[in-house]
């Protein structure tokens, strides 16, 4: 479906296009795997990552019970008296978000909110080779709350190629926008590079995409060039962000503070555990 080198990539609201790796890494794509695990360790189970624990709470409709049909959505189902008051204009506070690394069980989930973030998309065996097969690929998911069970709304990728990151996905379901969901995602994936050892951070959005345009802004990411009629859908052109060293002292700086913003948004400590969790899996 996908020729050899090239994964569907997106950025929030965007549609599909295609993005083939550089010469450099010809042939290492989601159809063609060669290379063996920069730092990775051994999965105690297909798509696991080592150190965390899979989901074994038993719960009808829950990932990690072998029968999450897709059948709940956001908010409506989970905390319906939470999204009833915020509809009256109430002003509750919101419940503290779950990161962590995506699990096998998790892609009927991931693939629901990504066919709602986007026109068209991968799948379940692209995700499944993903995150079984490609040794450079690391993934995302955000869960509404971390407290109970409770759907994914939103996730997020990055391969680590040679001694940089490239972000290939990141998605929110719609109705979960402005929540910060896609902002701790794509914190998380710049924590998990610093972590891999990698030197900086890059990706395509398109010219259209102010709001995304601004997320990376403020992480740190500036404009070093441009991919002309990149987008398959409509010929847009995709702007190429890239972050300055990771492990420089201004970065570092830059992400504490970030992280701090994050500790604030979603209070109680459960950030800097998940952000921990990920940066040790």
């Amino acid at each position: 479906m996908y020729a050899a080198g090239c994964v569907i990539r997106r950025e929030p609201s965007s549609a599909t296009s295609t993005y083939c790796a550089p010469a450099s890494h010809a042939g290492i794509g989601p159809s063609m795997r060669t290379a063996s695990p920069p730092s990775r360790t051994a999965a105690t189970s297909p798509g696991h990552w080592a150190g965390v624990p899979d989901r074994s709470t038993t719960v009808t409709g829950v990932p990690g019970t072998g029968n999450c049909a897709i059948s709940y959505r956001l908010s409506a189902t989970i905390h319906p008296f939470h999204t009833a008051m915020l509809r009256l204009g109430y002003d509750l506070p919101m419940p503290v978000p779950l990161l962590a690394p995506m699990l096998t069980d998790d892609i009927p989930e991931v693939i629901a909110v990504e066919r709602e973030a986007y026109t068209a998309g991968w799948p379940a065996t692209a995700f499944e080779r993903e995150l079984t097969a490609n040794a450079m690929a690391r993934y995302l998911v955000v869960r509404e709350d971390s407290a109970a069970p409770s759907p994914i709304v939103a996730f997020g990728g990055l391969w680590l190629m040679v001694d940089q990151a490239h972000i290939v996905t990141v998605a929110v379901i719609p109705e979960a926008r402005r929540r910060g969901y896609g902002r701790l995602v794509l914190h998380g994936l710049i924590e998990l590079a610093h972590a891999a050892g990698m030197d900086s951070v890059t990706l395509e959005v398109r010219v259209s995409n102010e709001a995304a345009r601004a997320l990376y802004r403020r992480y740190g990411f500036y404009e070093v060039g441009v991919r002309k009629r990149y987008y398959a859908d409509n010929r847009e052109d995709a702007i190429i962000m890239t972050t300055e060293a990771l492990a420089s002292p201004a970065y570092q700086q830059r992400l504490e503070r970030l992280r701090a913003e994050l500790a604030e948004r979603f209070p109680g400590g459960y950030i800097a555990r998940h952000l921990e969790a990920v940066r040790t899996a």
